[in-house]
């Protein structure tokens, strides 16, 4: 296990599952399309299969997994979340997120945030260790710490499988403060967040928006 990893395995739980079978590791290859990164996150997982970090604010799904939190095979089924994107998620493959359930996957052999609100990606690393560094190096503003910890000393710990959405989205400038996040299931959260990014294919940056906002899914 390389340093950095190993250090964010320091702030981790205990693995969220079990060991992960022989079937699931390949799956994983043939999903993600990056033998490399897959075999990077597969070593992981296979030393903790799925954790989370700094006070439930940092998720790192487990590798299959049916309940809550779900594990990277089922999160990424295209009928869970990612069919209600417009936009061509390519053969993205999520396995982390933080707090506000913005993502991180394995994409076009590096890895890359995704925020949900607008479909964005983002380039963050090369490699599973870079990403690590990348999270210890500010934690507070990769996984969203600060927020988990004073949302939990309020309101208790974090239920399995939720994540803090803003009741403004922060892409219409909500702020990222106590008063404006509320717990909801991490699938649940992302369709809707679908349903906001979709509503921006083709808009330019800086363009009024006024969304339709529908939460019953």
């Amino acid at each position: 296990m390389s340093e950095q990893l190993s250090r964010l395995l320091s702030h981790a739980s205990g693995a969220i599952a079990g060991a992960p079978s022989e079937s699931a590791i390949s799956s994983l290859a043939t999903v993600a399309g990056a033998v490399r990164l897959a075999g990077e996150l597969s070593a992981l997982l296979a030393d903790n299969n799925g954790f989370y970090a700094f006070e439930s604010a940092l998720l790192v799904r487990p590798l299959d997994n049916e309940r809550s939190p779900l594990g990277v095979l089922q999160w990424n089924h295209p009928r869970l979340w990612r069919g209600e994107y417009k936009i061509d998620l390519g053969r993205s493959v999520y396995f982390s997120e933080d707090i506000f359930g913005i993502q991180f996957c394995l994409k076009d052999d590096s890895i890359h945030s995704f925020d949900p609100e607008t479909g964005k990606f983002t380039r963050v690393a090369n490699t599973l260790e870079e990403w690590a560094h990348l999270i210890l190096e500010n934690h507070r503003l990769r996984t969203g710490w600060p927020l988990a910890h004073q949302w939990q000393v309020q309101h208790g710990p974090l239920p399995l499988g939720v994540r803090l959405l803003p009741k403004v989205p922060f892409v219409c400038n909500g702020a990222f403060a106590i008063e404006n996040l509320y717990i909801l299931n991490d699938t649940e959260g992302m369709r809707f967040r679908a349903s906001l990014a979709n509503q921006l294919v083709g808009v330019p940056d800086g363009t009024a928006v006024v969304f339709k906002i529908n939460r019953s899914k």
